[in-house]
């Protein structure tokens, strides 16, 4: 933690812009993490699939006749560590 306050010190001794970018995108990963906890802690292995599907299409979706195509290569293992 020590590295994060000293980072923000910095930064923010150059531009108070850069440092409420950094203090942004902290804020949206520990609000990712935080949505990753409560799916694994309140939902099935069926609605954290959805939940994942959800996620990508929202990043990474192109919507096609209807439909949200997902086009990003997952190994298993990197979906099997956001499901279960």
């Amino acid at each position: 933690m020590h590295h994060v306050r000293a980072s923000v010190r910095t930064a923010d001794d150059q531009s108070p812009q850069l440092a409420l970018k950094f203090l942004k995108a902290l804020s949206d990963r520990l609000k990712e993490r935080e949505d990753q906890l409560e799916q694994l802690a309140l939902h099935g292995l069926r609605g954290r699939v959805l939940h994942l599907l959800s996620t990508l299409s929202a990043i990474f979706g192109v919507i096609q006749d209807g439909y949200a195509l997902i086009f990003i290569l997952i190994p298993f293992s990197g979906v099997s560590v956001n499901v279960i």
